[in-house]
């Protein structure tokens, strides 16, 4: 059987994540992905091997999913972050407005203590898309919204 010491992964249900200053809670994030750049390289006088030498570092956009609260409700974060998102999104906004600094997105892993074990940090996210879910009156289902982030790096802690 399973003794004491024995390790076991940590369920990706308990997690934070905190944007704008601000700890969130979120449905569902997704898109934590890096990938290396390679570029083939073949050998001197050898036809039959290739070498891949890394470039560059890319990072998946990083999708978080939360659902509606009305402001009444004691997650009032959800309006703030309305506000927030129409500020960045705004068609008439200037430039600067646009691209005005989020500061870093973070997001961690907790364990069954509600301690982190894991944090990633988004570095220089910007915002690119802002979607409601789809309302049907024919279905059941809860309204969420899903906030789109792309990144310069992603760092990784694990504790």
């Amino acid at each position: 059987m399973f003794s004491k010491s024995d390790k076991f992964p940590n369920p990706a249900y308990l997690f934070s994540a905190s944007l704008w200053g601000q700890n969130i809670k979120f449905h569902e994030i997704s898109g934590l992905k890096a990938e290396m750049g390679f570029k083939e390289v073949r050998s001197g006088g050898s036809n039959n091997q290739v070498y891949k030498i890394p470039t560059v570092a890319s990072y998946g956009d990083v999708t978080f999913k939360k659902g509606i609260i009305s402001a009444g409700d004691s997650l009032s974060s959800t309006m703030d972050l309305f506000r927030k998102v129409k500020e960045l999104l705004h068609i008439n906004a200037p430039y600067s407005l646009l691209n005005k600094s989020i500061g870093n997105i973070i997001i961690n892993l907790n364990n069954d203590k509600g301690n982190s074990v894991c944090t990633w940090a988004l570095v220089n996210p910007s915002l690119l898309s802002w979607e409601i879910s789809t309302m049907n009156a024919q279905n059941n289902e809860l309204a969420f919204e899903t906030l789109v982030f792309s990144c310069s790096e992603i760092i990784s802690s694990v504790y």
